[in-house]
């Protein structure tokens, strides 16, 4: 569409890296061994690679038909990296209106939505921006403050649960600021207006 040359990787496997090839991944396999475009399948990897992969990617698509929680989507959105995703209920409370969204069975629209990120670099950068201030409707404290609206919790003893021990990877409280990896990515057309 755009004549810019692009290389598509699939990330994970439906096995959660515990072995073997479901049907999906055959079917996908074979659906694109037929095109010109270069597609690498990589195996379900650990959190830190996952990172490394989205902070390295121009775009992220999710045309998955069931989604509840869809964490691929609000990881992409917390690296500020543009979403193009599927038009079901899970992906549209997630992404609001910071992602681009299509129906997961129309590849000319997700095509056509992903060749709108790669051609104008101030979309790109306003989708950029949105997805990233999205993801902090999702963060960790954020999650706690609207628990803690529920009624039932009004006059819960916190101090009767033990806390739990923080993850090693949670370096802090969420940052307002757009992270390091994706702060060459947050404005590619600079801030000067022309």
């Amino acid at each position: 569409m755009t004549g810019i040359p692009v290389r598509v990787q699939v990330v994970g496997d439906s096995w959660y890296g515990l072995g073997g090839q479901s049907p999906y991944e055959g079917w996908l396999r074979d659906q694109c061994s037929t095109i010109d475009t270069p597609v690498d399948f990589i195996p379900f990897v650990d959190r830190v690679a996952v990172a490394k992969i989205l902070a390295s990617s121009s775009a992220a698509c999710l045309p998955s038909t069931t989604e509840t929680l869809p964490t691929a989507v609000l990881e992409a959105m917390a690296s500020a990296l543009p979403v193009v995703c599927s038009d079901i209920p899970g992906m549209l409370e997630a992404g609001g209106g910071a992602v681009i969204v299509c129906p997961a069975d129309d590849i000319e629209a997700l095509a056509a939505a992903l060749a709108s990120l790669a051609e104008d670099a101030r979309v790109w950068a306003d989708r950029s921006r949105a997805v990233w201030e999205r993801s902090a409707l999702f963060s960790w404290d954020e999650a706690s403050r609207a628990i803690a609206r529920f009624p039932s919790w009004r006059g819960f003893r916190s101090s009767a649960v033990p806390k739990p021990a923080r993850c090693p990877s949670q370096r802090g409280p969420r940052a307002s600021a757009v992270p390091e990896q994706a702060r060459h990515r947050a404005d590619p057309v600079g801030t000067t207006s022309s």
